[in-house]
């Protein structure tokens, strides 16, 4: 009856330990599998806004790998995402990739991948566990096409790099999120047969069971696994499907663990009982089969006693010196077997104390759990509050743009000089009423029409019935075939209007042309329109350039502090509106700059940065390292310990180092080199990019950055005398200066000075 009774209880506490193993591995198994889900989805949502972006389609198509670099590294960068992006061909060459060494023009694994790559090139976004770059690491990746018209040459994948960091932020966000507490997680990859990561707590058992696991590419044969006083359960985590075959194979499994109570102390408690009581009854068998005799008969009387002592439990009981030999024993014994059944009851009342303090443990932290989520529904209530504040002030600054619009509208009415505003490409959004009485057109006329249609080069004659194709694929184009002199015929009446014509680039947020606005002159009403110079430049700096630059004022706090906790759709909503505010600041400063070099100032309100000067140069020659490998130059920079960042706009200042670069990659013979170098002088940081040659004439340095002067300069120096111009306004803007330096034998230097904010 012992026998059967601490087997019992044996395989109860057996059976209760695996069942509190495996409540905590089950809800941490649900949480896990959640976890991937979100990664996948992020990686989704990230991947399809870049492939549907139009400037990102437009890189793809002209191959420009910088272009695609720096769209990604923007989306990137908004997103705060810390994996990579990977651009796939048709023939499954990487012909771009974001990971750590950035890396192109390599074959991904063809019998893995290929499956993943073709599916998505067929139309059909793939998500995964693989391998896309060089460094072997597995990645959670998202696949999705690029589509470009009715083709798609490439397929994009964002991928979320799988080893410890994420494995232990899985861990943590679980254990914070959920019941699941105590559990360790561990990845094993199945085609390397190798563990990957793994909790601390596993370190001491790696060598015994995640050092020896017999992995199979099966899913359906990995089953839950006892091991090192731990219950194993895995997750399968499924890979691309394998060339061949359209059906997915498990890539890594990530095993979550939890200990397993050991019942062996209380198996040898209960077994040791067993044995004291097998051995009394032998002992009281023995005593009485030798027959009784007196001191046999009162030795078991005083037993017998002390026995119904010991049941009754009573503190105080008499001393054992009145018996000796096996009866001594033997009350020893019995002491010995019934003190043990009492430490039982005492450690299972305080067992029953330890769980009741547990339940009241988890009592208090449901209740701060619940002042949590009042605390959230009141930052929700206060969010509500500034949504409506955000919504009234872009209610204003809707009125302000409108402000501003028609204020601009009345420049171009009022204005003796012909505009038109231009597409990237050329074509006529809009004309000014000088131009549509030169032409003898309408606006409906005009619209859409080439601007080369409008305006032909001196010495051409008007054909009314040709319709001129694109001047080029890209918005850069434009510039290459534009003519600073031309001639406007009237399309009813035989009569002409000479012009001295300008075209300004308008660019927006990520440094991308979107469009241009030419300007035209009268050569009869030049010397007038000198005149009117000033007078044009005061109305566009303080009734319109001033307004907007105080608009800053109120867009500052809508961008820094009202932006947070607000919902997606709005916050992307402001961003745009933005976006359209400050090119409205663009076309306005492009104005300024064209009459008479006139520098708009930079408001203070305008938001900026602290930049690091090294980091950003490397990016700059990194973007003109294909130029220069093309034209065989070799590109290197220089710099000091202890450079300081300066707070600047870094756009502005990124396009002006990349001009800056071009110009003297462009001026250097084949085989040369072209050094940046930085230094500090006092609270300024310089620039030094210097040309191995060669040297550049005193004239062209003296004139480098004055811009194009009509009559002195060739119509083909047009376009970079206008971004040198532009460059040196940019750099006043900053707060800097900017000048060339040439000696014979040495070559050129451009000089940029940033201040140190």
């Amino acid at each position: 009856m012992a026998l059967t009774q601490a087997g019992f209880s044996i395989f109860v506490d057996f059976t209760r330990a695996r069942d509190k193993a495996k409540a905590l591995v089950q809800p941490a198994v649900k949480n896990v599998n959640k976890e991937l889900i979100d990664v996948y989805d992020r990686n989704s949502e990230l991947a399809n806004l870049i492939a549907n972006d139009a400037s990102f389609k437009q890189a793809i198509s002209a191959k420009d790998r910088a272009a695609v670099a720096g769209i990604i590294k923007s989306y990137y960068d908004k997103a705060g995402f810390a994996g990579y992006g990977t651009i796939i061909q048709e023939n499954g060459v990487v012909f771009y990739s974001s990971d750590s060494p950035a890396k192109f023009g390599y074959s991904t694994d063809p019998h893995q991948n290929k499956g993943l790559v073709g599916m998505a090139l067929s139309g059909q976004p793939q998500q995964a566990l693989c391998v896309l770059s060089t460094t072997g690491t597995p990645c959670l990746s998202f696949v999705t096409p690029i589509k470009i018209g009715n083709s798609i040459p490439a397929v994009l994948a964002v991928s979320t790099p799988f080893g410890g960091d994420l494995l232990q932020g899985m861990e943590r966000k679980v254990k914070v999120t959920s019941d699941a507490k105590d559990f360790d997680l561990a990845f094993y990859v199945l085609p390397e047969h190798r563990v990957v990561a793994c909790s601390p707590n596993l370190q001491n058992v790696r060598p015994s069971f995640l050092g020896t696991i017999n992995a199979t590419n099966n899913p359906n044969n990995i089953g839950e696994t006892e091991a090192d006083g731990r219950l194993w359960r895995p997750i399968p985590v499924w890979g691309p499907p394998m060339q061949g075959t359209p059906q997915k194979q498990a890539y890594g499994l990530i095993y979550v663990s939890a200990p397993i109570q050991n019942t062996t102390p209380n198996a040898f408690i209960l077994l040791s009982q067993l044995g004291v009581a097998a051995g009394a009854a032998l002992m009281l068998s023995l005593l009485f089969s030798s027959g009784l005799n007196q001191r046999f008969s009162t030795s078991m009387r005083f037993l017998k006693q002390r026995a119904k002592d010991l049941a009754a439990n009573k503190q105080e009981l008499p001393s054992l010196a009145v018996l000796d030999g096996d009866f001594l024993e033997l009350a020893e014994m019995m002491d010995t077997a019934l003190s043990s059944p009492r430490a039982i009851v005492q450690n299972l009342k305080t067992a029953v104390k330890e769980q009741n303090e547990e339940i009241i443990e988890k009592q208090r932290q449901i209740d701060a759990i619940n002042s949590q989520l009042e605390m959230v529904n009141r930052q929700l209530s206060a969010h509500n509050r500034q949504s409506l504040e955000v919504s009234s002030q872009i209610e204003t600054a809707n009125r302000h743009a409108f402000q501003v619009q028609q204020k601009l509208a009345a420049i171009m009415q009022c204005s003796t000089e012909g505009f038109l505003i231009l597409d990237p490409y050329g074509s006529v959004l809009d004309a000014n009423p000088t131009v549509l009485n030169w032409l003898g057109m309408g606006e409906r006329e005009v619209a859409g029409r080439l601007c080369f249609d409008l305006v032909r080069k001196p010495g051409e004659r008007s054909n009314w019935g040709i319709t001129f194709a694109h001047p080029g694929s890209g918005p850069g184009d434009l510039i290459n075939q534009f003519f600073p002199e031309g001639t406007v015929f009237h399309r009813h009446q035989d009569k002409h209007v000479d012009v001295l014509m300008h075209l300004q680039p308008v660019v927006g947020d990520e440094q991308v042309v979107v469009g241009y606005i030419m300007v035209m002159r009268d050569k009869s009403l030049h010397s007038e329109v000198a005149r009117l110079r000033n007078e044009i430049v005061t109305m566009l700096s303080q009734d319109i350039r001033a307004p907007l630059g105080a608009g800053e004022k109120i867009w500052n706090p809508v961008l820094n502090s009202q932006l947070q906790g607000a919902s997606p759709p709005l916050t992307q909503n402001l961003l745009e509106l933005h976006k359209i505010y400050l090119q409205m600041i663009g076309v306005v400063d492009s104005y300024l700059m064209i009459y008479g070099g006139y520098v708009p100032p930079q408001e203070e309100q305008t938001p900026r940065e602290q930049v690091a000067v090294t980091r950003l140069i490397g990016e700059c020659l990194e973007q003109v390292s294909q130029q220069a490998r093309q034209q065989q130059i070799m590109l290197d920079y220089k710099t000091v310990t202890g450079l300081p960042t300066t707070a600047i706009h870094k756009e502005v200042a990124q396009e002006l180092i990349l001009k800056l670069l071009q110009k003297m990659i462009s001026v250097t013979a084949p085989g040369g080199r072209v050094r940046a170098e930085t230094t500090v002088k006092g609270k300024e940081i310089r620039l030094i990019i210097s040309s191995s040659g060669p040297a550049l004439q005193q004239v062209e340095i003296e004139e480098m950055f004055v811009g194009f002067i009509d009559g002195k300069h060739t119509e083909d120096t047009y376009q970079e005398r206008l971004s040198l111009y532009l460059a040196r306004s940019n750099a006043e803007r900053l707060g800097g200066r900017i000048w060339a330096e040439s000696e014979a034998g040495r070559g050129t230097a451009i000089f940029l000075t940033l201040p140190v904010h």
